[in-house]
């Protein structure tokens, strides 16, 4: 029993090389902690711009539907209400 013990325990030179991994892995994690930084803060100025390039999109829509409107409403004015709406 004793015997199965001793070939089966760890040494130094185990557990040092079990250290050095854990030291390798650790550097790998903190390099990928870096790139995943990196990206969250390119993602985070996209997902910015996409939200102003929304907000303009609509307010370039509703400047638009009002300027169809008022275009709408002078034309009917200059033209009579019988004109035909440009976009039916």
């Amino acid at each position: 029993m004793l015997s199965h013990i001793v070939v089966h325990m760890a040494t130094k030179s185990d557990i040092g090389a079990v250290n050095d991994t854990l030291a390798e892995h650790g550097a790998i994690l903190a390099e990928h902690g870096a790139i995943l930084a990196e990206h969250t803060k390119i993602l985070a100025e996209h997902t910015r711009d996409l939200n102003i390039i929304k907000r303009d999109v609509e307010r370039n829509l509703d400047k638009r539907l009002q300027l169809e409107v008022r275009t709408g409403n002078l034309e009917k004015k200059v033209f009579g209400a019988s004109q035909e709406p440009a976009h039916p």
